[in-house]
């Protein structure tokens, strides 16, 4: 494919090329589709499973499930995938539909504006190309943005300050006296594998989450055999995988009874693991199991037992040279502080600078928070999809199964435009309204909404605005309908234009 030149015109543009951005591509060149450009910041495939390489990095959603359906790997190592596997993934998932040629690495994406003459978008980049899109895609996701507490004092500390998304290369944890800030997923993960070594190390928890055993294991040659050569035993499996998953939903927006059983469920593992009582009331957590994300392993709540471990709750004050100094006044001496505090979801999206309709900002849009129809459509922004958008994140199932709906429903449109005739579509605000309604009014029932914490799935105000509250099964089927008046054709294409579809 001739590369792309500046001003030149390309049918979809995508930004982002980890899962969402791929799985996008990939549906494009099985639809016959190679029009396309993905636009990626970084020098590689992978989106957060190339940025993420902390020890101990894997998926909490077995291997079978966390991978595309029509791109499947038979011969994952482990039950849980790990981050070189994942990474290594995603690579094989590029090379196999030969997307190649539609990638722009190390481009960053800049801004998009909406041309209502043309009926396009024009797309610069941070390096200063300017491109022209008759569709533009956002598949940048919502875990790409670190979160960095401000804390007094940090630029005067003379040792390693990093987020984990940032893990250098040549970090070796032998001897070092670590103090670790936060207890994200990220956190249950590398705290363990950094007690191996470290001679102290400080966990400064806000917020003790939940942590359920991780039943994982390798997957035998036999195994491997029988998924590669059995027929329909890896459909079974996966089939298996999602529904047990699809079940979970059950504790998260069931009634109060079953939040009750999950908590005593938790707490339990919690009192097998830790024996001394007051570092078991301080791991703990106040709210209800899955308010915030339910973390999975075996080794996090041994690992705080450890002698050479501490745990502090009372919330950093400021850092002072080579000390950190909580709220109580205790001063804990550090040559390594490490950030597991997770990532900007919410903002992270409402920074996209996208002017659409009469030059409309995006954020000015979501003012009163994020919102889309399906998660994938905001009206006055035509011909722009978002993919992993507001509402569609999960707190029971496998992130993959949303992402591959919104392929499907992207593609469906597309191939619409061409046979309608259509240059530029948009979703109807009634309609986009309705949804959003819709949704809070599941939510406000949830344990997202009515647990008891503050978290990343909520917005400033309370709102939840990152979870999808009904099953994955539905919300495939929402994707896979197209309703008369779902979107409203606003531009016809010119009968000498090319049009969008093979």
């Amino acid at each position: 494919m001739t590369p792309i030149e500046p001003e030149d015109r390309v049918e979809v543009l995508i930004v982002g090329a980890g899962f969402s951005g791929l799985c996008l591509g990939a549906r494009l060149v099985r639809e016959g589709q190679r029009d396309f450009v993905i636009l990626e910041k970084g020098g590689s495939v992978g989106g957060t499973w190339r940025d993420n390489r902390y020890p101990g990095c894997a998926c909490d959603i077995p291997s079978h499930l966390y991978s595309l359906s029509f791109g499947p790997r038979p011969d994952w190592s482990r039950y849980y995938p790990t981050q070189p596997e994942l990474f290594a993934y995603l690579e094989e998932v590029a090379r196999h539909f030969d997307l190649g040629p539609h990638l722009r690495l190390n481009t960053a994406f800049a801004d998009a504006e909406w041309d209502a003459n043309e009926a396009l978008w024009r797309v610069r980049t941070r390096d200063g190309r300017l491109f022209k899109a008759a569709v533009l895609v956002s598949a940048i996701g919502a875990l790409h943005v670190p979160e960095k507490p401000a804390i007094a004092g940090i630029e005067t500390f003379p040792g390693a300050v990093f987020h984990s998304a940032e893990w250098p290369t040549d970090f070796d944890a032998t001897g070092r006296r670590i103090a670790v800030v936060g207890t994200g997923a990220s956190a249950i993960q590398f705290v363990p594998e950094l007690t191996k070594a470290a001679a102290s190390l400080t966990l400064f928890q806000r917020t003790a989450p939940w942590v359920l055993p991780k039943f994982d294991w390798p997957i035998g040659a036999l195994q491997r055999a029988a998924l590669r050569h059995v027929p329909g035993y890896r459909r079974l499996l996966r089939a298996s995988l999602y529904w047990l998953h699809e079940a979970r939903l059950l504790v998260f927006t069931g009634g109060t009874r079953l939040r009750r059983l999950a908590r005593r469920h938790g707490e339990r593992i919690i009192a097998r693991a830790i024996p001394d009582t007051a570092l078991r009331a301080a791991v703990t957590p106040a709210y209800d199991l899955g308010c915030k994300r339910t973390l999975l392993s075996n080794d996090y709540y041994p690992a705080l037992a450890a002698p050479n471990v501490a745990v502090r709750t009372g919330g950093i004050a400021r850092v002072e040279h080579n000390q950190v100094v909580t709220a109580s006044g205790e001063r804990v001496t550090a040559d390594t502080i490490i950030f597991g505090t997770g990532f900007q979801v919410v903002e992270s999206l409402k920074r996209l600078d996208i002017r659409g309709v009469e030059g409309a900002r995006l954020a000015e849009a979501w003012r009163d928070g994020p919102a889309a129809y399906l998660g994938l459509s905001v009206p006055a922004f035509p011909n722009f999809f978002l993919m992993l958008g507001p509402n569609t994140g999960l707190g029971h199932n496998s992130q993959i199964l949303m992402i591959e709906a919104q392929a499907e429903h992207i593609v469906r449109a597309l191939r619409w435009m061409r046979r309608s005739g259509a240059a530029a579509i948009e979703v109807s605000a009634a309609r986009a309204a309705a949804f959003d309604r819709d949704t809070q009014r599941r939510l406000r029932t949830s344990v997202w909404a009515r647990g008891g914490c503050q978290s990343w799935y909520q917005d400033l105000t309370g709102r939840v605005v990152a979870l999808w509250p009904r099953s994955t099964f539905l919300y495939i089927l929402l994707c896979r309908r197209r309703k008369a008046g779902e979107y409203g054709i606003i531009a016809r294409a010119p009968s000498q234009a090319r049009v969008i579809g093979p």
